[in-house]
C-alpha cells in the first residue's frame, strides 16, 4: 500500500516522519490490518517506513513508541495498542535495518521479548 491508499483523516494523525509516496509497505505484516472497524493500516505503514529507514536501537524504540501512539489515534483500545506494541518489540528486530553494527545481541534481545524494552 501507498499513502494515497489510506484514510486521510487518519493519515494526518499520524506521529513520525511521513513515508513518501514512492514507499510500498504490506500494512501490519503479521498482524490484522483492521480490528472490527478500526483501521490501522495507516499506523503499520508509518512503522514500516520508520524500519525501511533504520538507524540506532534508539530510532527503533521511537519507531515502536509511535506505532502505539498511532493506534490510539485510529480508535483502538489502550490493550490492542499494547498487544501490538509488545509483538514488535519481541519480534520486529530483525526486520529493522540497523546501521552499521548497533544490531543488538541475543542477549539483549531476549531481555526485550520478557521484559518489552531495553
Amino acid at each position: 500500500m501507498r499513502n494515497s491508499d489510506l484514510d486521510r483523516s487518519l493519515v494526518e494523525k499520524m506521529h513520525g516522519e511521513a513515508p513518501p509516496e514512492w514507499f510500498v509497505s504490506d500494512g501490519c505484516s503479521c498482524s490484522p490490518d483492521f480490528l472490527g472497524p478500526i483501521d490501522l493500516r495507516s499506523s503499520c505503514h508509518w512503522h514500516d517506513w520508520a524500519y525501511h529507514q533504520g538507524g540506532l536501537e534508539s530510532h527503533r524504540f521511537q519507531a515502536d513508541r509511535d506505532l502505539w501512539r498511532n493506534i490510539r489515534e485510529c480508535g483502538a483500545k489502550r490493550w490492542w495498542a499494547n498487544v501490538y506494541y509488545y509483538r514488535v518489540r519481541a519480534w520486529g528486530f530483525d526486520h529493522f535495518h540497523y546501521w552499521g553494527t548497533s544490531k543488538p545481541s541475543a542477549c539483549r534481545r531476549m531481555w526485550t521479548i520478557i521484559f518489552g524494552r531495553y
